[in-house]
């Protein structure tokens, strides 16, 4: 049964694989743009990415995505759109 993903944890994952930046050093309020130069090229790589490692969760439309501006509203985004697995109930013998 697959454990429930810490989608905060993912993101910066994987923002630090396509950034090259130390996880230690990105903040959940950093600006994409400004603080960290990700362009929106990027960010869609990021987003394809997290995309990938989270089968299941609904497409984020490029108008959408450009309205997340921090790492914070992307994990929150994904938050919300990553189902959560079901908890198999044992049944009474």
């Amino acid at each position: 049964m697959p454990a429930a993903v810490d989608v905060t944890a993912l993101a910066l994952e994987v923002v630090s694989e396509k950034t090259g930046y130390p996880v230690e050093m990105l903040d959940l309020d950093m600006e994409m743009e400004a603080g960290l130069g990700i362009d929106s090229i990027k960010q869609v790589e990021i987003l394809s990415e997290l995309q990938e490692r989270l089968p299941g969760i609904p497409e984020i439309a490029p108008d959408e995505l450009a309205s997340l501006r921090t790492l914070r509203d992307v994990a929150e985004k994904l938050a919300v759109a990553t189902p959560v697995p079901a908890v198999a109930t044992p049944v009474p013998a």
